[in-house]
């Protein structure tokens, strides 16, 4: 997707932390052994921007990139053979990979971490996340839901109905690309939630989505000069949810998300759903 359409209110920027397949679980609970921390569980965010929000946050993030990464915030990706738009990614910034290693500059490290602090503490926008026990919902169901679709299904109930339906608005929905075969399962997944609804939700409430659109990490018809930093922020985020739902432990980077979880402090079930 290009520009933000005119007619549509909200945009839900999606992305997941965790590995959606049970057969590690499986593996791990036939065997009698402990389920890898690795495998443990599966956590699908949600970032919802209203749009007069958008230009504020967007702004803010190309300040950020073009401070750090000047002039114009790019970057020579060795893997990738060619300079890009800098991309935020969870896993990069932690591991210190790529844009995010700073050399031996440990303030430069510090001030950027605490520059992306800033501005998720401080812009407009809400968060929907569910989290699925992979080990507990194995245990439980004979034959369990995918994880992945499941998530999906939790979020975007609650996204419809509380952002789109009640408000009377329209929204899309925006993942990251993860391969053709997996973005046509999870398709096929919302469709199918669109035409059909589910137990506790009606079809015309999901109806209420005018798109669905899935996003590489840059947009290579600017010759990856842009980047989508909707589905970037949403991956920031997601990271920190899957470590509390994962060790119960609430660290900086949450306690920062936590306040942006839809209906905070009384979140869990609505704005943070942990499964089963």
């Amino acid at each position: 997707m290009g520009q933000w359409p005119e007619e549509i209110r909200y945009i839900m920027f999606i992305d997941e932390s965790g590995h959606p397949s049970l057969k590690a679980v499986r593996r791990a609970i036939q065997s009698n052994k402990s389920v890898d921390i690795g495998e443990k569980c599966l956590v699908v965010t949600g970032m919802v921007l209203e749009r007069p929000d958008y230009p504020k946050i967007r702004s803010d993030v190309l300040t950020i990139k073009n401070n750090f990464w000047p002039p114009e915030g790019m970057y020579f990706y060795e893997k990738q053979g060619e300079n890009r738009r800098v991309c935020f990614h969870s896993e990069d910034i932690r591991k210190q990979h790529g844009p995010f290693k700073f050399g031996t500059t440990t303030a430069q490290r510090t001030d950027f971490l605490n520059q992306i602090s800033q501005l998720m503490e401080n812009s407009q926008y809400k968060v929907l996340a569910a989290g699925i026990d992979k080990e507990k919902h194995v245990k439980k169901y004979k034959e369990p839901t995918h994880p992945y679709n499941l998530c999906m299904t939790f979020i975007l109930e609650r996204f419809c109905l509380y952002f789109l339906y009640r408000r009377r608005a329209n929204g899309i929905i925006i993942l990251e690309s993860r391969g053709k075969t997996e973005d046509k399962q999870v398709l096929k997944h919302l469709v199918t939630l669109i035409n059909s609804g589910t137990n506790y939700t009606k079809s015309y409430v999901f109806q209420r989505i005018q798109g669905i659109y899935f996003n590489p990490k840059w947009c290579f018809e600017s010759n990856c000069t842009r980047s989508y930093l909707g589905n970037e922020l949403a991956d920031l985020i997601a990271y920190p949810i899957h470590k509390y739902i994962r060790d119960n432990i609430k660290d900086p980077a949450f306690n920062i998300i936590e306040k942006k979880l839809d209906c905070y402090p009384q979140y869990l079930g609505k704005g943070l759903k942990i499964f089963p």
